[in-house]
């Protein structure tokens, strides 16, 4: 019995614990995923996203090399893309400002 009562017991501690975590959120209350899902077709589009979340993130909606910095101007930012020095050519850049002031930009590369 005693045994019965502790794995009882067990269970509902392990049961009230279980939270699912709460989707973050955008201003307007809409998730950022739905936010950016459509502006990823281009550069611009993701480095606009990346301002508004505050943060570098691959989007997706390019099948190729992309990169993404962030400085305190366009130049910082643009320099320091992931393979920035690689040597591949820009196909499509983009550059936005978020609220804190940083430059975010995404740069798409082609083939060498």
């Amino acid at each position: 019995m005693s045994r019965l009562l502790t794995a009882f017991t067990m269970c509902l501690i392990l049961t009230g614990v279980a939270h699912a975590k709460p989707r973050r959120q955008y201003q307007q209350g809409q998730p950022v995923q739905n936010m950016v899902r459509a502006a990823t077709n281009t550069a611009q589009g993701v480095a606009e996203a990346c301002a508004r979340m505050g943060r570098l993130q691959h989007l997706g909606g390019n099948s190729g090399p992309e990169g993404l910095g962030m400085g305190s101007s366009p130049d910082a930012a643009y320099r320091n893309c992931c393979f920035a020095n690689s040597g591949m050519p820009d196909v499509d850049v983009g550059y936005a400002q978020g609220p804190s002031g940083q430059w975010y930009c995404c740069r798409r590369y082609g083939g060498k």
